[in-house]
């Protein structure tokens, strides 16, 4: 199963990682039918971008537990859950990640604006020194 990434928030994490906070975790079914009345958006440019998308969920292997969050949220999973449906499967197995299980994000834009502003700041010290040096 290649690994994804889950974003939410400006936040980032690497699917791997939280598979590895809920491996200990119970395995419950979980409803198909819940998950594809959700909203989502998935962006294809092309009809090849489209067709590759659907092997995806055609090899998607749905006895493969996914990821949902205490609120019922798909985190991991989007492939099973849409190739479940397509087979008439009513139910697949998955796993909860709670709140406290969460690891540090691979990815925080809010950290990375602050970096971004904080070396801008530096940047704009140092032109105000080299300045006031000439």
């Amino acid at each position: 199963m290649a690994a994804g990434y889950f974003y939410k928030a400006g936040k980032c994490w690497d699917c791997t990682k939280l598979w590895e906070a809920t491996k200990d975790n119970p395995v419950e079914d979980v409803s198909v039918d819940s998950f594809i009345q959700q909203d989502v958006y998935w962006n294809f440019g092309t009809f090849k971008e489209l067709a590759e998308e659907m092997k995806l969920v055609l090899d998607a292997d749905y006895s493969y537990p996914v990821i949902i969050d205490e609120n019922h949220e798909l985190i991991d999973g989007a492939h099973r859950i849409v190739h479940a449906y397509l087979d008439g499967v009513k139910t697949i197995k998955g796993v909860v990640i709670a709140n406290d299980q969460w690891p540090e994000a691979d990815y925080d834009e809010t950290k990375a604006v602050k970096q971004y502003q904080d070396e801008k700041v530096q940047e704009d010290i140092r032109r105000g020194l080299e300045k006031a040096s000439h």
